[in-house]
């Protein structure tokens, strides 16, 4: 099991931080490439990218966390 509130204090969540959440493949057709501007749209939330696909590790606003499945 994961210790959530260790994994959201080492990716900078506070116990109250509640992130948008964008789960699939992480690629154009599935409308990934729109993630850093959601990102910047709704910062200082954090949105958290859970996929894997051509568009990972794209880069973004310090605000878009991906994590890979």
């Amino acid at each position: 099991p994961i210790d959530r509130a260790a994994w959201g204090a080492e990716h900078g969540f506070g116990p109250d931080d509640a992130p948008a959440l964008m789960v699939g493949r992480l690629d154009e057709r599935k409308g990934a490439h729109l993630a850093p501007a959601i990102a910047r749209a709704i910062a200082p939330a954090k949105l958290l990218l859970l996929g894997d696909g051509p568009l990972r590790g794209q880069g973004g606003p310090p605000n878009m966390i991906e994590v890979g499945v």
